[in-house]
């Protein structure tokens, strides 16, 4: 008895093996045909996630004010949102949360514009709808705010 499980061990060994192989061959014809310039796929993962962040940083797309980076320092700050999120908008350089009804705001505003403040954003609740939060960078904050016939 002992010797046929561990003959049946063995076979299902073999097939998960030959399961393994299948899906690394696959993957590693994946990131060749995305990424014709690497000549030896070793790690396709690794060597993909390098490939798509050099495109990015050398297209510019990795800018302070991208939807990314700003929506993961805007969740940092807002974590009483958790949970809470209807709806979520980014446009020119502002993200708008719309939050659900039942969450708790924070008791001090001041210091949270002071904590955003440290993230690198600037977070505002909206004067006309008290759900509704807008975080931006303080340059493009400043520049939808600013008027636009100030020679600025």
């Amino acid at each position: 008895a002992c010797a046929v499980w561990v003959l049946g061990l063995n076979v299902h060994a073999a097939r998960q093996g030959g399961r393994l192989d299948a899906l690394r061959e696959s993957m590693r014809r994946t990131v060749q045909q995305a990424y014709p310039q690497i000549p030896v796929v070793v790690d396709p993962l690794r060597q993909a996630r390098q490939q798509r962040d050099a495109l990015r940083l050398a297209g510019g797309d990795e800018a302070a004010d991208d939807f990314m980076p700003l929506a993961l320092a805007t969740a940092q700050v807002l974590g009483f949102a958790q949970g809470h999120v209807l709806g979520l908008g980014y446009a020119d350089g502002r993200l708008t949360l719309t939050l659900a009804e039942g969450y708790r705001p924070p008791i001090d505003e001041a210091a949270l514009a002071r904590t955003a403040a440290g993230q690198g954003i600037r977070l505002e609740r909206d004067a006309a709808r008290p759900h509704v939060w807008h975080a931006a960078r303080p340059d493009v904050a400043e520049g939808a705010a600013r008027p636009s016939g100030d020679g600025k």
